[in-house]
């Protein structure tokens, strides 16, 4: 398994846009909430979907949260591709994985993939091949250990029996669950793949693996995982398989001074 992070990879706060290279997986994180006071400007670089879809939540809050999102993610890769934000054109794949068509200026693709949860976005990027991307604000669940029993492997519910307190067991749980989302949003399969059909490691945090797919370990070989501590009280994780890679976490926020973003 090759990756090229830890837990206590700095969150960088770029003033100028950070080029991509070709071994580079940038994350970047997008705080929703905190980008509010642009919502006018916010709403224009939506497609006419995106507005029909943002004006049907019922709750300001959850309205805004898709709003910024949208917005910031199509503002992040117009910055790449160096088109306009509102130009963006998102194409979905057969269960709904979004892809754009148009390429980098060195004629590469782009590939990326998006993931929030309450008031965080991640938005992970990189030129070379599909990816995933899952966070996971922690939070108690009622219902933990009986979704572990469903969609972990059987090793990873062992694993997490063996944990006494309750805490820890909860922070495990998000772990093992973000490091099979972003394999499964990688592949672009979703839930529909199968949780329980992805066996990831839980001892090692800063050296995540992916240890078996399916019935096959081999399988596992190819891919990567990647352990992210976006902000206190979320966790995630990025997945990839094209070889080694540089991944470079930055935050968006400074980034909302400049007329483009």
């Amino acid at each position: 398994m090759r990756h090229s992070t830890s837990p206590s990879s700095p969150w960088l706060h770029p003033v100028a846009f950070p080029p991509l290279r070709p071994r580079e997986i940038h994350v970047w994180r997008i705080p929703l909430m905190a980008r509010r006071h642009s919502m006018p400007e916010m709403w224009k670089v939506l497609s006419e979907d995106e507005v029909t879809r943002a004006k049907r939540f019922l709750l300001a809050q959850h309205r805004d949260r898709f709003v910024v999102g949208r917005a910031t993610l199509r503002r992040l890769l117009a910055r790449y591709l160096l088109v306009a934000p509102e130009a963006i054109v998102f194409r979905y794949g057969e269960l709904g994985k979004p892809f754009v068509e148009t390429h980098l200026p060195n004629g590469h693709g782009c590939f990326f993939n998006f993931t929030n949860s309450s008031d965080l976005a991640l938005l992970a990027v990189n030129q070379v091949g599909e990816l995933g991307v899952d966070v996971e604000e922690i939070r108690d669940m009622t219902n933990m250990d009986s979704l572990a029993s469903r969609f972990f492997a059987d090793a990873e519910v062992e694993l997490l029996a063996r944990i006494d307190d309750d805490r820890l067991r909860q922070l495990a749980f998000f772990r093992v669950w973000t490091r099979k989302e972003a394999f499964l949003k990688a592949i672009g399969k979703g839930l529909t793949f199968g949780l329980e059909r992805v066996q990831v490691s839980l001892e090692n945090i800063a050296r995540p693996t992916i240890v078996a797919i399916g019935d096959d370990p081999l399988a596992a070989t190819d891919w990567s995982l990647a352990h992210l501590e976006p902000l206190s009280g979320y966790v995630g994780a990025v997945a990839w398989n094209h070889g080694d890679f540089e991944l470079r976490q930055f935050d968006c926020s400074h980034l909302g001074d400049t007329p483009s973003l």
